[in-house]
C-alpha cells in the first residue's frame, strides 16, 4: 500500500475519471485527451494502445502527475493525486516506477550509480542499505555482473534492464512502462517482456504499459484500452477485445499485428448456408469443442478460417465456419449447443 494512503475496499488501484487534457498556444487549442474514464485493478497488467498521437503517453503521465488534467481527476488508492501537496506528491512518485522507451540513463554514471540515483533522491536509506538494494534489483533483472560498466558498453536489452532495475529500486507498487520495448529488436523484446512478467508475478506489481504493438498487449496485458484521437474507443479483457473487436481502429491494429479479424465472403445462392463466427477462451479452449458441437448438434460444418493460441495466460479459439441446414430449427439447435459449451456464436450477414 502506498505510504500514507487509504487502501480501497475493492481491487481498484488507479481510477481515472472524466479526464481531459488540453494544450493551448495562444488562441489555438489541442485536445490531447477527451473525457477519459478507466480503472486499473491492483496486481494486473493494464495495456494502453493506439497509433502515434492517440494520447497514450499523455494518459500514462497523468497517473504520476507529470501531466495535470485540464479537467477530471486521477485517484490512487482512493487518494486524489491532484490534491496532494509537493511533499506528498514526491512521496507518491517514489512509489511509482517509470520505465522509459529510450532508457534515460546517465552516460557519465555506472550501472550501479544509475540504479542508486532514485534511492539517493528519496534519502530514506543509509548508503550501505542503498548499495545492498542496488545489488538486489540488479540480480533481479539478471545483470548483477554488469554493475561497474557504463551504459555505452551495454546492449539495448541490458540498458533497458538497468532502466527496469532503477524503476524498482524504491519498492514501487505501480510500474509505468512507456513503449518500453519499441527501441529493441524482436528477440530482445521477447526477453524484456518475459522479465517484466516474471517481476510482476513475483512482486505483485500493478503495471500500466503504453505500446503501439498488439503483440505486446497479447503477451503482457490482462485488460486493454484502445485510444484514438484522445478518446477510449474500446476497452475490456484482452481476450474479449482480440476475439470480438468492435471498433475499426482495434480491427486495424489487430490486422497489422497479424491477428486476422476478417470474415471470408459468404457463398452466394444458398439461403440455408450460414456463416458463423465461433469464439471461446479460458477453460473451454482446452476441450475438443468443435467436434463436440458437431456431434451433439448432429450437423456438419466447414471451417473457412480461424486460429487458436494464447493471450498472455488465456487460451483462445476463433473460427469462421460455414453451416448448411435444412430449416431454422436446425440452426437454433446448433446455436443452443454452442451456448451450452460457452462458445459464442455470431451469425455473419
Amino acid at each position: 500500500m502506498l505510504s500514507g494512503f487509504v487502501a480501497s475496499r475493492d481491487r481498484t488501484m488507479i481510477q481515472i475519471q472524466n479526464a481531459s487534457k488540453v494544450y493551448a498556444a495562444g488562441a489555438i487549442e489541442f485536445r490531447a485527451l477527451n473525457d477519459i474514464t478507466l480503472s486499473v485493478e491492483r496486481g494486473e497488467v493494464f495495456g494502453i494502445i493506439g497509433r502515434s498521437g492517440a494520447g497514450k503517453s499523455t494518459l500514462l503521465r497523468l497517473i504520476n502527475h507529470l501531466e495535470q488534467p485540464t479537467s477530471g481527476r486521477v485517484t490512487i488508492e482512493n487518494c486524489e493525486v491532484g490534491a496532494l501537496d509537493s511533499k506528498q506528491l514526491r512521496a507518491l512518485r517514489q512509489r511509482i516506477g517509470f520505465v522509459f522507451q529510450h532508457f534515460n540513463l546517465l552516460n557519465s554514471k555506472s550501472v550501479t550509480e544509475n540504479v542508486r540515483l532514485p534511492l539517493q533522491v528519496a534519502g530514506r536509506l543509509a548508503p550501505r542499505a542503498q548499495r545492498q538494494r542496488v545489488q538486489e534489483v540488479l540480480a533481479l533483472v539478471g545483470i548483477a555482473d554488469q554493475a561497474d560498466k557504463y551504459p555505452a558498453a551495454l546492449s539495448g536489452g541490458q540498458r533497458q534492464r538497468v532502466g527496469i532495475a532503477r524503476a524498482l529500486a524504491n519498492h514501487p507498487d505501480i510500474l509505468l512502462c512507456d513503449e518500453a520495448t519499441s527501441a529493441l529488436d524482436p528477440e530482445t523484446t521477447a526477453a524484456v517482456l518475459q522479465l517484466l512478467l516474471d517481476i510482476q508475478h513475483r512482486l505483485n506489481l500493478t503495471i500500466v504499459l503504453v505500446t503501439h504493438s498488439m503483440s505486446v498487449i497479447r503477451t503482457m496485458a490482462d485488460r486493454v484500452a484502445v485510444l484514438d484521437r484522445g478518446c477510449v474507443v474500446e476497452s475490456g479483457r484482452v481476450a474479449e477485445v482480440f476475439l470480438r473487436p468492435r471498433h475499426a481502429v482495434t480491427r486495424a491494429l489487430l490486422a497489422e499485428s497479424g491477428f486476422d479479424t476478417s470474415i471470408p465472403p459468404a457463398a452466394a445462392g444458398d439461403s440455408l448456408k450460414h456463416m458463423i463466427e465461433l469464439s471461446y477462451d479460458g477453460a473451454a479452449a482446452a476441450q475438443p469443442l468443435l467436434t463436440r458441437i458437431a456431434r451433439e448438434s448432429g450437423l456438419d460444418f466447414s471451417i473457412l478460417a480461424g486460429s487458436a493460441g494464447r493471450l498472455k495466460d488465456t487460451a483462445f479459439g476463433r473460427f469462421t465456419v460455414e453451416l448448411a441446414v435444412q430449416d431454422e430449427a436446425q440452426l437454433k439447435r446448433f446455436l443452443s449447443v454452442c451456448d451450452a459449451h460457452d462458445v459464442r456464436a455470431e451469425l455473419q450477414r
